[in-house]
């Protein structure tokens, strides 16, 4: 079966068949351009209706995320009222990690962008389908909208 990528650079399209899938270096270059990218999982995309590829956006993943916890260290300090509710939404992300690594609940690793679409997705560890998220941190809790078991992202 081959799956549609599309460059995040040169935005040519090329395929990728099964054997990605398996390699342990998801990073790949472009045939096009040579622009080195991360495809981290294969899979068909509810909403594009099509077999693509899911890429990484690592470094904007990253920075987007060390600002939102620099913007949080404020309210993180005042643990009443609403502002407390960031701590304790902290506290449960870290119990469900744990329950992740101790084997209570099913861990996902593998998370990305459709390659056509963008929309920012993750894979079942039971079924191995599709499930659109709109935000992922560690510790988040997610129902799979194929199979409807409950996971984590750890």
């Amino acid at each position: 079966m081959n799956y549609l990528c599309i460059c995040s650079d040169c935005h040519e399209t090329f395929h990728l068949d099964e054997s990605h899938r398996e390699k342990s270096n998801k990073y790949l270059r472009c045939p096009h351009c040579n622009h080195r990218m991360c495809i981290t999982m294969l899979g068909y995309c509810p909403t594009c209706r099509a077999n693509t590829g899911f890429r990484t956006r690592f470094y904007k993943d990253i920075s987007t995320g060390v600002i939102k916890w620099v913007k949080s260290i404020p309210t993180i300090a005042n643990l009443n009222g609403k502002r407390g509710r960031i701590y304790k939404d902290f506290i449960n992300d870290v119990k469900n990690a744990y329950k992740g690594y101790t084997g209570d609940l099913p861990m996902a690793h593998m998370y990305g962008y459709c390659c056509k679409c963008g929309k920012m997705s993750i894979q079942c560890p039971e079924c191995n389908a599709i499930t659109h998220i709109d935000d992922i941190h560690q510790g988040q809790t997610i129902v799979c909208s194929s199979c409807g078991k409950e996971f984590v992202f750890v």
